[in-house]
């Protein structure tokens, strides 16, 4: 009777632990499928927010264009594509144009993008920078342009700061 006892209860244990493993493999699955997606979905919003990034770049190259095309016929009544400034501006707005396509061919298929031959380098220096940048965003460091353009506002700044303290003690 033990032994018939032990054997049931064996073969229940069996079962419970097959069904477990069925349940564990599908939980695997699963998630797998859903990491993936969960993936495909991120991956997707990085590429919307950088063709947003290089929509905004590319405004900016066109009112530069237009504020120098402005500035030239007020000074001489006439601009020329072979203009040193014209031209590097135009070429700036070609290859921002081209990376916008690439962002939309990327967004339409599987979300991959080949960078171009110019960004190729960039794109490698900034991967080689995201952890200086990590750690730099850690420090706190000068900005160059910002302390440049505003002195009067870091100093309003620090005596504020100042005040702040003294008020807390």
């Amino acid at each position: 009777m033990k032994e018939e006892t032990k054997e049931k209860t064996k073969n229940f244990m069996d079962k419970v632990k097959k069904v477990f493993d069925r349940g564990i493999v599908a939980s695997k699955k699963a998630l797998g499928v859903a990491g993936d997606a969960v993936q495909d979905f991120s991956d997707k919003s990085v590429l919307r927010i950088e063709k947003m990034q290089l929509e905004s770049k590319l405004k900016k190259q066109y009112e530069l264009l237009g504020e120098y095309a402005s500035d030239t016929f007020a000074k001489k009544n006439s601009i020329a594509a072979s203009d040193t400034k014209v031209s590097a501006i135009l070429k700036e707005i070609k290859r921002i144009k081209a990376e916008i396509k690439a962002r939309e061919t990327a967004l339409a298929s599987d979300g991959a993008v080949k960078p171009s031959a110019g960004t190729a380098a960039k794109t490698s220096a900034k991967a080689s920078a995201k952890p200086a940048a990590k750690k730099a965003a850690a420090k706190p460091a000068s900005n160059k342009a910002s302390s440049a353009k505003t002195p009067a506002k870091t100093t309003a700044k620090k005596s504020t700061a100042a005040k702040k303290t003294s008020a807390k003690k």
